[in-house]
């Protein structure tokens, strides 16, 4: 019989402990709620303005621009020419075979 008065008197204490210290858990449970609420609030609302974009910082040099663009056109003209060429040696080739194996 010394188990079931045992059991009786651990569940009374653990239930009187519970029932006053649930005040203080709901408090610290409604503190805590507030306080995430108030972090996700200022982690939505950044305090410090973002750095201007990429594209925003680029510095547009008419000077430049122009000289870029001129080497890009005679590069571009370089590369027509070697391909030309290479056309002109292939079909050169081809008349030089040509007549020689005819």
């Amino acid at each position: 019989m010394s188990f079931l008065p045992g059991l009786v008197s651990g569940s009374l204490v653990a239930g009187g402990v519970g029932y006053t210290y649930r005040p203080t858990f709901l408090s610290l449970m409604r503190l805590s709620r507030y306080i995430m609420q108030s972090l996700a609030e200022r982690l939505q609302e950044p305090r410090v303005p973002a750095p201007p974009s990429a594209a925003e910082r680029i510095q547009h040099n008419p000077r430049r621009t122009f000289i870029m663009q001129r080497w890009n056109e005679e590069v571009e003209g370089l590369f027509h020419t070697v391909r030309n060429w290479d056309k002109k040696v292939v079909e050169w080739g081809r008349r030089i075979i040509g007549e020689d194996g005819a």
